[in-house]
Order: structure tokens, then C-alpha cells, then sequence
């Protein structure tokens, strides 16, 4: 069980992998234009891009709304954001992100 210090997007690999994510479909920081990479990004199959992107996990230092907005490139419809000892579960819409559930992280 992670301690809020210990939940990061990078961490939560091994969750994502039991849910059916290969590991050739799993990047860790992958890159997103010139100043921005997904901690973690999980695609339903090759190549991995924009296409295939089905989840991005990040890491919030503030506003987890700003942060999953900023994303929006990456096209994953799900995102999943580590926010001060949280795990946010967001839905990411065409005008504005939609946060779907916040669970702590003594429950994951």
C-alpha cells in the first residue's frame, strides 16, 4: 500500500500491466511536444500515438484540472492524475476535463 510520498504515476505501471496493458503497449515519459511528457501512457496497440492512446497517467504538483487540460493532445480518454496523496480519475472532454472519482491512496 502506498503512503501518499510514494503514489506517483510511474508507480502505478504494475496496476495498469494486471489490467491487460503488454508491456510493449505501456511508455513511460513519452514525450508530448517540446515541453511536456506523460509519466505514463497505456495504448490498446502499436504504434503507440495519439491513435492508439487509451489512458495517461501524471503526476499533479497543482490544479489537477490546468494539468489534465494541458494534455489534451495526448488523446487518451481516461486520465489518471496522483494529487497530494490522491488518485483522481478524470475524463477528458472536448471543452474541459471532468473529474470522475478521487480515491485515496490507503484504497487503491
Amino acid at each position: 500500500m502506498a503512503t501518499p510520498h510514494e503514489l506517483s504515476a510511474i508507480n502505478l505501471k504494475p496496476y495498469l500491466h494486471r489490467c491487460g496493458y503488454r508491456r510493449d503497449l505501456l511508455r513511460s515519459d513519452y514525450p508530448l511536444g517540446d515541453d511536456l511528457s506523460v509519466a505514463l501512457g497505456a495504448f490498446a496497440h502499436l504504434p503507440t500515438d495519439a491513435r492508439s492512446a487509451c489512458i495517461a497517467v501524471l503526476d499533479a504538483p497543482a490544479n489537477p484540472e490546468e494539468v489534465v487540460a494541458s494534455y489534451r493532445a495526448f488523446a487518451a480518454p481516461v486520465v489518471f492524475v496522483c494529487y497530494q496523496g490522491t488518485l483522481q480519475w478524470w475524463k477528458q472532454e472536448a471543452d474541459k476535463p471532468e473529474r470522475i472519482d478521487t480515491v485515496p491512496d490507503d484504497q487503491l
